[in-house]
């Protein structure tokens, strides 16, 4: 008879580590099943001993223990996995069983017994584990990973890459998987269970070398000759996901990296502005010199349309330049293409009332609405609809509070746009490309498609546009609006924003434009240059000034309940438990998001006071309504 002291792998798990009694013994690293909560429930084998051993402490607990299932598999993960799981889950103050749930696939979970042990592989490491950076553009970043596969390969050892998206994963296997065909895979959560099992397991049984391209679950594969770890678009939100534990998957593969002595590589065209900081402060090494300016061939053209407004003295509104109008034009007549972006999706992003100034907001989740024009029982129609929850509703209404008529719409939305440019030029054909045109990769792909078979045709797209144009090269792109994105109280926005100027510009083979309402265009200019030092300097800057990460480490606690004064309450009370720590309480920006009143805390530590045990203590303990986010992507 044994104990098992095991993880369970979810992420509603009552404890760390649970006991159970076996007949079978395991060593740990395999994986059972064991009741819990009324079902079965895979878990993980932290420890296995002898009942003899504890005989005494067994007779004296107050419940009995329960049997654990069969061992599914001995011996699945590698013990560096584990151990690095136990970190993430350490700093990201979540339990280990929730983050070993996020960063084990669910097809592998839901198929276990089909998947192979792994064979046995010695670490072997000809040098210690170091943290490379690589700022380049595209062409110059992929180069540089083909000669990393050549020279892994010839050493006997394996590459993974890291992708944030899976499209960003078919990106780059469409690149770095030639000449390697037999020996590179590529891994996301869209490809079939038949075909990661058959992957998965070639890969853990192939006695060469393997190059894996995949999402970052995948560093799961219990494979230990990844020599190479490169997490590729850096930058990426992707990398953090969006629903509990909030673990960042490229925390998790530095710490991999550490424990199995691998080299790991942060590479992208704009890093983060903590990893170029990193990069200076803790001598991070440089895989090739990092570019700070980019240089392009496209001319590109800056156009003030306040100050055009006021020159021409125009009454009217309008979204596109002459500037813009005259690109077209030479557009259609030299059948060339032209990629537009927008920053926001809809006609108009928000509504107001022009006599008492209330914003048109959602019903279930107080967002502001965003004006639509939908084919709606075969007629044309405006709509108002929630970008948040999805709410729609007729745009044929008056103000909830005043009851006036006088409705005003604000705001550049991507369908105006379009609206504006298909009425001065109906002869161009238009494509779009945003969440609303394509919910799917292949009505993504099918659309950059046809826009790049037709000429003389124009694309108009948001932020998602960008992954499907990054290997494709369009004679003319332009911003018409970036202007709302500002409005967001974020302190990543500014390298967010850089981030999509460089890339709209990086697409142009001959003209890039941009239009702005902005006073203080700095980043715009920043972007216009291709101008990351600057950048990269007064945002550092900016960020000490205000204590911003790299400069600490932020800890933000939600709570969200249909009862606002019980969650002022619940919120009081924390603080009084956190009066130790740098803390405030405030609304969330959202603060009545899908019908819940959110209210959010932060806490701001010392870039090397976190974690500390006694607050990671706190925030573990929480219930589970609190929701706890290490190193936020927003504040808000």
């Amino acid at each position: 008879m044994f104990i098992l002291e095991v993880a369970p792998i979810s992420r509603g798990a009552p404890k760390d580590t649970l006991s159970y009694f076996s007949a079978e013994e395991a060593v740990a690293g395999s994986i059972v099943e064991v009741p819990l909560r009324g079902k079965n429930t895979l878990s993980l084998v932290v420890r296995c001993f002898p009942a003899e051993e504890e005989k005494s402490e067994i007779k004296s607990m107050s419940f009995p223990l329960k049997k654990a299932g069969k061992i599914k598999c001995q011996n699945f993960f590698l013990p560096q996995f584990i151990e690095s799981v136990r970190e993430t889950a350490k700093y990201h103050a979540a339990s280990f069983g929730a983050v070993l749930s996020h960063l084990v696939p669910d097809i592998v979970l839901q198929n276990i017994s089909k998947f192979k042990n792994p064979k046995e592989f010695a670490i072997k490491r000809t040098r210690a584990g170091e943290i490379f950076v690589l700022q380049a553009e595209d062409e110059e970043r992929f180069a540089n990973y083909k000669s990393l596969i050549r020279e892994e390969f010839a050493k006997q050892a394996s590459i993974f890459f890291c992708l944030p998206t899976i499209e960003d994963t078919r990106r780059a296997f469409e690149h770095l998987g030639k000449g390697v065909e037999k020996y590179a895979y590529m891994l996301h959560s869209e490809r079939s269970p038949k075909e990661i099992i058959a992957d998965w397991n070639s890969i853990v049984s192939e006695k060469h070398p393997v190059a894996v391209l995949a999402t970052g679950s995948f560093l799961s594969i219990p494979r230990s000759d990844f020599h190479t770890i490169v997490i590729e678009r850096e930058n990426s939100r992707g990398f953090k996901s969006v629903a509990r534990p909030f673990v960042d998957a490229r925390f998790f593969a530095e710490e991999f990296a550490k424990k199995t002595s691998s080299r790991l590589i942060y590479g992208d065209m704009l890093l983060r502005t903590e990893t170029v900081w990193r990069h200076r402060e803790e001598s991070l090494v440089e895989l090739a010199p990092l570019k700070f300016r980019f240089l392009t061939t496209a001319a590109t053209h800056f156009v003030d349309m306040r100050q055009k407004q006021q020159e021409e003295e125009r009454k009217e509104f309008t979204v596109i330049s002459e500037e813009l109008k005259s690109l077209a034009r030479d557009t259609k007549e030299q059948s060339e293409q032209m990629f537009v972006l927008n920053g926001r999706r809809g006609l108009y992003p928000s509504t107001v009332c022009g006599d008492c100034g209330a914003s048109v907001l959602c019903l279930v989740c107080k967002t502001p609405m965003v004006l639509h024009h939908f084919v709606l029982s075969g007629k044309k129609k405006n709509v108002f609809l929630c970008h948040k929850c999805g709410e729609k509703r007729s745009a044929d209404e008056k103000c909830s509070f005043c009851e006036s008529w006088n409705l005003t719409t604000l705001g550049i939305g991507i369908e105006r746009v379009i609206s504006e440019f298909a009425h001065s030029f109906p002869e161009i054909p238009a494509f779009r490309l945003d969440a609303d045109t394509a919910k799917t990769h292949k009505k993504a792909s099918e659309i950059v498609r046809q826009f790049l078979a037709t000429p003389g045709s124009v694309l108009f797209g948001t932020e998602k546009a960008l992954v499907y144009l990054l290997d494709k090269k369009v004679a003319n792109t332009a911003v018409v609006s970036l202007d709302s994105l500002f409005s967001i109280p974020d302190f990543r926005i500014n390298e967010r924003a850089l981030g999509i100027i460089v890339r709209v510009r990086k697409l142009a083979s001959k003209n890039f434009l941009m239009q702005t309402r902005m006073e203080d265009k700095r980043i715009l200019e920043y972007g216009l240059s291709g101008n990351l030092a600057d950048f990269y300097r007064e945002e550092i800057k900016e960020r000490e000034k205000f204590g911003y990460p790299p400069f600490s480490v932020i800890i933000k606690i939600t709570l969200a309940g249909k009862d606002k004064i019980k969650v002022k309450s619940e919120i009081e009370k924390l603080l009084k438990l956190l009066e130790d720590w740098q803390s405030a309480g405030f609304p969330a920006w959202n603060e009545n998001a899908r019908g819940f009143y959110t209210m959010n805390i932060i806490i701001k530590l010392g870039r090397n006071e976190w974690p500390d045990e006694k607050l990671r203590l706190i925030l573990t303990s929480l219930p589970q309504q609190f929701a706890v986010a290490v190193e936020p992507e927003t504040l808000l």
